[in-house]
């Protein structure tokens, strides 16, 4: 997502851009089976006395895979986004080199303010790491596969390991 920034001069001048971007290929992603939906986005744009502040909003509808019983699921992911962009009009000075790369921020060249990298790299740290269809998922048989959210199996659990067997002789014979 481009932005045309030439028409912010002042500090505390604005813009807000709002727009439904094409589904982002996500599908290679562990878990993410698909995208459902375009990826909205409305962002701030503010003309700092350093340089520019974005922050703004994304939503985005997924189809995910359960972490426990494997099924696919619709998950809405929403989220907040924002970084500030320095300008680089200028060489930095040897000294200051180092404390620009210890800087979290993102350096912008031109008119021009790219923030793909920041929705994409924000998308990423707001899929759940471990997504499940709901709450109190019961995940699958370990026996027969059996999804135990839909019904419930006669497979006994709490069968011991075979090669843990010699282990329980040890504490019986104590």
């Amino acid at each position: 997502m481009q932005i045309n920034i030439a028409g912010l001069k002042d500090d505390g001048d604005f813009i807000v851009v709002s727009e439904d971007l094409r589904k982002p290929d996500l599908a290679e992603l562990p878990g993410i089976e698909g995208v459902n939906s375009p990826l909205s986005v409305e962002v701030t744009i503010t003309k700092t006395d350093k340089g520019f502040l974005v922050q703004g909003e994304f939503q985005i509808e997924l189809q995910l895979i359960c972490n426990r019983c494997l099924t696919s699921f619709k998950y809405q992911l929403a989220a907040r986004i924002g970084d500030e962009y320095l300008p680089n009009w200028k060489e930095p000075a040897e000294n200051e080199l180092d404390e620009l790369l210890n800087e979290p921020n993102i350096i912008l060249r031109g008119n021009v303010l790219d923030i793909s990298g920041l929705i994409e790299e924000s998308i990423l740290l707001a899929i759940p790491m471990k997504a499940t269809c709901q709450e109190k998922c019961q995940g699958i048989c370990p026996e027969c596969g059996q999804v135990l959210n839909e019904k419930t199996c006669q497979c006994e659990i709490d069968k011991p390991d075979l090669r843990l067997a010699p282990l329980a002789d040890l504490f019986k014979k104590q």
